[in-house]
């Protein structure tokens, strides 16, 4: 069997995370030019500013510093402090892993119309996921070899905080789906949402099994923590994806003054049957964060809910 911690294997997993870290950062920027169209009509003030747009750009910049982080560390020319280098890798590790998970739950908060226990539930799953932040906050051990800082030491128990987000995001997306099976078939937002949600779950599920096994076996230090990287990259990508293709899923009808009219919110309202005929779609009531701020005041708003779909001659 192969001994991890030894010398030789440390010195080409180190390769390998160095590697592995400069496919990231360009796979960062790459990610950041795609989406700069929409990043500039926030900026630009040409589409409204929703408070969980904060959730969006703290996760990709988190994920961004993280990366870079790790290309500095093996691209330096002078000796670089470790236990500096060690208290960002895990600070931003944190960060892009809580916005990602938030910006899931403000998603499924809207689609269920700000429902009291749903909102519990998912309050207590953020809370949850910041103490078991607090309880397996321990910085590995590095060691300078010369080039950079090589993890010696990683903490074990840090699988409890992966298994614990990955089996938020599924019960995250289990109340997704369950709320959004019944109009599957409707097409437009709702089968948006529903696929959306699917689609992430298979993306952040390939990239946390990983990262959840490699601690459970031991192998070495280094090993505990070589794909974490990648399975940040793959939630912050899938999450912040999806928040894009909802708030543009009307710009394509709309045009370019889809930035300027009232585009798709989280809370996937669609348009009503009017009086001259036509299919009413599921209608969702306002949730909070989304179409006016965050407060109690839009939470006690009517929370009805029409689930058939009617037909006028």
């Amino acid at each position: 069997m192969v001994n991890y911690n030894d010398p030789d294997q440390i010195e080409r997993l180190t390769n390998y995370r160095n590697a592995q870290a400069l496919v990231l950062i360009g796979v960062f920027f790459w990610e950041v030019l795609v989406t700069s169209p929409f990043d500039w009509s926030i900026i630009s003030r040409r589409r409204a500013f929703r408070w969980p747009m904060v959730f969006y750009f703290i996760s990709r910049v988190a994920v961004g510093l993280h990366i870079m982080s790790i290309v500095v560390n093996s691209q330096g020319v002078e000796v670089i402090p470790c236990d500096t280098q060690v208290w960002i890798l895990k600070l931003t590790d944190a960060i892009a892993i809580w916005s990602s998970s938030i910006l899931l739950i403000l998603r499924t908060l809207a689609v269920w119309s700000s429902d009291r226990r749903i909102m519990g539930v998912l309050g207590v799953l953020a809370a949850g996921l910041v103490v078991v932040y607090c309880l397996t906050w321990q910085q590995s051990v590095n060691k300078f070899n010369g080039k950079g800082c090589v993890v010696i030491k990683s903490v074990p128990n840090s699988i409890l905080l992966t298994e614990f987000t990955y089996k938020s995001d599924l019960v995250i997306t289990g109340m997704t789906i369950i709320k959004l099976w019944s109009w599957r078939g409707q097409g437009g937002i709702s089968r948006l949402l529903l696929e959306n949600g699917v689609a992430y779950f298979v993306f952040a599920t390939a990239g946390n099994l990983v990262q959840a096994v490699l601690p459970a076996l031991g192998l070495s230090g280094l090993m505990n923590v070589v794909f974490l990287p990648v399975a940040m990259m793959i939630s912050v990508i899938a999450s912040t994806r999806v928040y894009i293709r909802l708030l543009t899923h009307d710009d394509a009808r709309t045009g370019s003054g889809g930035y300027t009219h009232n585009t798709t919110s989280f809370n996937a309202r669609t348009r009503a049957t009017d009086q001259n005929g036509g299919a009413s779609m599921p209608t969702f009531p306002a949730a909070p964060g989304f179409d006016q701020p965050y407060g109690m005041a839009a939470i006690k708003k009517d929370r009805s809910f029409l689930p058939t779909m009617t037909f006028t001659d």
